[in-house]
């Protein structure tokens, strides 16, 4: 979930102790059910519950990797998400795949007791859903370091591998690949990874509020805070703010003498930073400083422990013994939401912006980028800036740009689309930089831009609940 390259994150030691892994090289699936958590019994009786099975699955064992997995399908299916897996991923880098499942689009959030309620806008309804921690220390998963997103797709296909050996049901489904904020990086890489190299079946990509061409996006920040007033024409830090945007510039169009790498570059991130400085307010409370995920909210952390009192239900409902049995987890690690270790070493200072590789995954299968129109740190103004400039499909960026269709959601106008050559674009109202936390019902409906039903109606497009 959260954007490390932004926030400094705490880090608690990680301990890994070798014990025998429950079903760890075993292809029997059985051995990963989920059959209670806190809060199970007391779900409503009228509610299905969902068929779960997860653990930390050996990928290998010559180096002792194993990547965490919780998967949810849906006990009722329908005819509509039968032969469906969606593999869902958070970012970071070094963020676990696990807020996925009880902060946005599983079947679950966590109350104040640390129990299980239902989530009502599940995607588990209309996919089998498959939650991964990655790359290796994330979450529950562990093994060796990482540092670039060629590694992240030898080892995501190694994963996939050791799953359809676990699950070979699933193997003939179609497959999407979904995820937010770093996972904007991961999934075209993984997605070209699986094009070229394997035979399951990819049809589509949904990226959430990504981080896809980094230093680009950085320059939307000061039109971005211009237009929705967060600063005035007489802050200080003006000065700075110009200086800060001309070296990003350089990097981006190649001038500046030592830039850094294509996806961190000092200079870039160096506006946001100066932005959250020049805009925090003093008050009695403290210094409240705007909340990066969330633009109309402020705190003393910039949004780092967002969203609050959640988050915190999360984390101590993960570190539950009773819990960590349920999930099988038999190489016990602490759970923390985001490792500052992950995200210090994984530079991907060698690697091309995920950006470079759409264009030629455009050409084989559709995607869908969203983003909530409440957040800073990958707003729509960036994601919009990266696709002008992008050509795909024999043209570059959207034919009509301005030519905005109107997205209804039942009743509710839920935000805009642009639609061109395989590409969508939504922008989402009420919605920030965790899209799935607030507005759970509308991320459900994104999954009919990707699988292409959804539906026109007098110049709209209109989704029913």
């Amino acid at each position: 979930m959260k954007f490390s390259s932004i926030l400094t994150l705490s880090f608690n030691a990680l301990s890994v102790f070798a014990l025998p892994h429950k079903g760890s090289g075993s292809n029997d699936a059985k051995e990963y059910l989920v059959t209670s958590l806190p809060g199970w019994d007391k779900l409503p009786s009228n509610y299905s519950k969902p068929i779960m099975h997860a653990g930390q699955l050996d990928i290998f064992p010559e180096n002792n990797t194993h990547y965490f997995f919780w998967k949810v399908a849906d006990s009722v299916k329908s005819e509509e998400n039968k032969n469906r897996t969606t593999f869902w991923l958070n970012g970071g880098p070094g963020c676990s795949s696990v807020d996925g499942v009880l902060l946005e689009n599983g079947p679950f959030r966590i109350n104040k007791e640390e129990e299980i309620v239902v989530n009502n806008g599940s995607w588990h309804k209309v996919t089998d859903m498959v939650y991964v921690d990655q790359p290796s220390r994330v979450g529950f998963s562990y093994g060796p370091l990482i540092s670039q997103l060629d590694q992240v797709q030898t080892n995501f296909l190694a994963f996939l591998d050791k799953y359809f050996e676990l699950f070979p049901e699933d193997s003939s489904n179609d497959i999407y690949i979904s995820g937010e904020s770093y996972g904007g990086q991961y999934i075209p890489y993984i997605a070209t990874a699986i094009l070229e190299r394997t035979d399951y079946k990819l049809k589509g990509l949904l990226i959430g509020n990504g981080w896809v061409s980094p230093n680009e996006q950085s320059l939307s920040y000061i039109p971005f805070f211009k237009e929705h007033g967060l600063i005035d024409d007489h802050n200080p830090s003006w000065p700075s703010l110009y200086a800060a945007q001309a070296a990003c510039e350089a990097v981006v169009n190649g001038s500046a003498p030592d830039g850094g790498n294509e996806n961190d570059a000092p200079a870039c991130d160096s506006i946001l930073n100066t932005l959250l400085q020049a805009t925090t307010q003093k008050t009695p409370s403290g210094d409240q400083c705007l909340n990066v995920y969330d633009y109309k909210l402020r705190d003393s952390d910039c949004g780092n422990s967002y969203p609050q009192p959640d988050e915190s239900y999360v984390t101590r409902f993960l570190r539950d013994p009773k819990v960590i049995e349920s999930l099988n987890i038999q190489h016990k690690t602490q759970w923390q939401e985001c490792s500052s270790l992950v995200s210090r070493t994984f530079t991907a200072s060698k690697s091309a912006p995920a950006k470079s590789l759409l264009p030629a995954l455009l050409k084989q299968i559709p995607i869908v980028l969203y983003s909530g129109a409440l957040d800073i740190t990958c707003n729509s103004q960036g994601a919009l800036g990266y696709i002008s400039n992008m050509t795909w499909n024999g043209a570059q960026g959207f034919t009509n740009p301005d030519n905005h269709i109107d997205w209804e959601f039942g009743d509710e106008q839920a935000g805009w689309v642009l639609q061109d050559r395989n590409l969508t674009f939504v922008n989402v109202y009420n919605a920030s930089h965790i899209l799935p936390y607030n507005v759970p019902e509308i991320s459900r409906s994104l999954f009919q831009f990707v699988t292409g039903t959804d539906q026109k109606r007098d110049g709209k497009i209109v989704t029913t609940p």
